[in-house]
């Protein structure tokens, strides 16, 4: 009977594996997106890339990341807007940025019920 227990299991679901490789995929590069978009400010210190980098691969440093990546292209859009640029650029901007990290979120949150 504790054999029962041990053994493993006799057929495995084949899409379940398959799904979280994509979901991981478009995980990683949403973020890598968001990353990109954050360091074309030339705003971020030292340490937003570091948190920006281990986050990617270990714990919650990936919501900091995205909080600190949010609020320097936030500042730098209304930079923008202060130096006579087009508001609707400065709006692009965001708008672009929140889309991957707004994919980013969904494909991490979706990760862990996958798996």
């Amino acid at each position: 009977m504790s054999s029962m227990f041990l053994a493993a299991p006799s057929h495995e679901e084949p899409g379940v594996p398959l799904v979280a490789a994509v979901l991981l995929v478009g995980s990683f590069v949403s973020y890598a997106v968001c990353f990109a978009l954050a360091a074309s400010t030339k705003r971020l210190s030292a340490f937003d890339y570091v948190a920006g980098t281990l986050g990617l691969f270990c714990g919650v440093g990936w919501i900091y990341f995205l909080y600190r990546a949010n609020d320097v292209t936030l500042k730098h859009s209304f930079d923008l807007v202060e130096k006579g640029e087009d508001p609707a650029v400065a709006r692009a901007i965001n708008t672009r940025f929140r889309i991957a990290a707004g994919v980013t979120i969904a494909f991490g949150v979706a990760i862990m019920f996958v798996r």
